[in-house]
């Protein structure tokens, strides 16, 4: 999982907010990305950090101090990369996930018009193209083996690393102490 989805989901936003990760893995439930993954629509790497910067950029013209913004998303990631790494957690959300993607299969044309009011596109989409691609992302879920536990732990080992490499504690307080003083 790339830290830029946490940061993503955090930050917010219109474009954010409809956007589905770069990386095609599942965004997180009972989202609207979650709901435009499932219709199949993912963008690139570099328009998706571009989304992110455009987003930072405006809640930094809206007044919210650089520092603090960085600050909480930095913990907010860490956070999301604890939780990735909490293997039960996980198994059930993927359960809940599954049980909610077989209730609209059974009845892909209440998903289709729920979803039309965010995303009118998807009304071209017949019951069976809806249904391909519920299944397709219902066979994507699966508890979480072995390999996919190591790898998540690998990846918050990760984090861990270049958070202290580039965002250690005396970094951030330095920023705060620059911002604080600047104002």
């Amino acid at each position: 999982m790339d830290p830029a989805t946490y940061a993503a989901f955090a930050l917010g936003g219109p474009p954010l907010r409809f956007s589905a990760a770069p990386d095609n893995r599942i965004p997180i439930a009972d989202t609207v990305g979650a709901e435009h993954f499932i219709a199949g629509r993912t963008m690139g790497r570099e328009r998706y950090l571009a989304l992110i910067r455009s987003r930072l950029v405006e809640v930094i013209e809206d007044g919210l101090r650089e520092d603090f913004i960085v600050e909480a998303l930095v913990n907010n990631v860490s956070a999301q990369f604890e939780r990735l790494t909490d293997t039960r957690a996980g198994n059930e959300s993927r359960a809940k996930l599954h049980a909610t993607i077989t209730r609209h299969i059974a009845d892909p044309s209440a998903f289709r018009s729920a979803l039309a009011g965010r995303d009118p596109s998807v009304t071209e989409l017949s019951d069976e193209e809806v249904t391909e691609q519920l299944t397709r992302l219902l066979n994507r879920l699966r508890p979480a083996g072995d390999a996919e536990v190591l790898e998540h732990l690998a990846l918050k080992t990760h984090w861990e690393a270049a958070r202290q490499q580039h965002l250690a504690r005396e970094v951030l307080e330095a920023w705060r102490d620059r911002s604080v003083y600047d104002v």
